[in-house]
Formats: structure tokens, sequence, C-alpha cells
């Protein structure tokens, strides 16, 4: 699998409070790549995100996750501090 950026990844800073990170288009369905240069832990959910940051899906400093197809409007919260996250549309290929 390959990965390529549409566009510039936007950075984001993200705190204790949920925040919003990705917007669904009206017309189309876009795959997002979301990069978490850290220093913490960031966690990614949907709009019911709560102050409890642990029960959604961890993405560790330095790393990143595809999300093909996003249909929905992704938030993103730490435990404590701020982390910085890059978001960016992306176009999935599969070479075999």
């Amino acid at each position: 699998m390959g990965v390529s950026l549409v566009n510039a990844a936007v950075p984001v800073a993200v705190t204790t409070s949920a925040t919003q990170l990705y917007t669904v288009p009206t017309n189309y369905t876009r795959d997002v790549v979301i990069s978490n240069a850290g220093p913490g832990v960031i966690y990614l959910g949907g709009s019911v995100m709560a102050t409890t940051a642990t029960q959604y899906l961890a993405l560790p400093a330095n790393e990143s996750v595809l999300l093909s197809g996003q249909s929905e409007a992704v938030y993103a919260i730490t435990a404590s501090g701020t982390a910085t996250a890059y978001v960016g549309n992306a176009t999935n290929v599969l070479v075999s």
C-alpha cells in the first residue's frame, strides 16, 4: 500500500478539550491521514468525545493513521498537555 498526500498537511494543536481535526465534505468522502508530531499520545474519535481521552483510538507520538473513505468528522483530545497533529487528505493506492 502506498499513500500519497493530495494536499499539504495542516498542523492542529490538540489539547485536553476535544478538537475537530476533519470535517466531511458535503459531496464526497476522502481518505484522511492524521500524523501525531507529539510530544504525547492523542486520542481520535467522533463528535461524542468526552473528557476521558483514553476510551478512544490512541495515536502515539511520531505515528500516523490512514482513515480510508472517512464519512464522519474526526476529533482528537489529549489526556494532558498539548500535542500537534497534522491532517491531510490522501490517496490510498494498492500496488500488487
